[in-house]
């Protein structure tokens, strides 16, 4: 995809994510590109029905996961994001690397090494937000 419409997509899945989040996000992107990379949000929220199309396929194991999470208003308020890089799409081992290491510089956790074969999730780790409390409604201060 051009830088244009990468540029567009990244802006337009940040809107996806919870606020308080969004900067985070950014700077790992603006972290990954000065590194030569072209990271791509692939996806920020998830409906209830995706989800449940992930576990039926066995690409997840959990109903309800951060990406589906929403702000207090009922918009959408994803609390993961999957970013990847758009010129190789199934990622190196170099970019998943500097992305797990830019998440855990802006108090992120990627899901390389212990999530099933996704290393391009970011989410808060547990200590700070855990999936039952993200799903009650709690958000990091």
């Amino acid at each position: 995809m051009t830088d244009s419409v990468l540029k567009t997509r990244n802006t337009a899945k940040l809107l996806e994510v919870w606020p308080g989040m969004r900067a985070k996000i950014e700077a790992i992107l603006k972290d990954l590109r000065g590194h030569g990379f072209r990271p791509r949000i692939q996806i920020a929220y998830r409906t209830r029905a995706q989800q449940l199309l992930l576990v039926a396929s066995g690409n997840s194991w959990v109903p309800w996961s951060y990406h589906m999470a929403k702000n207090g208003d009922g918009t959408k308020g994803a609390l993961a994001v999957d970013i990847i890089d758009d010129d190789k799409l199934y990622g190196s081992p170099v970019f998943f690397q500097l992305l797990e290491k830019s998440a855990k510089s802006h108090g992120l956790e990627t899901g390389r090494g212990w999530q099933k074969a996704d290393p391009a999730h970011v989410q808060y780790p547990a200590p700070i937000l855990t999936l039952a409390q993200a799903k009650k409604g709690k958000r990091p201060s």
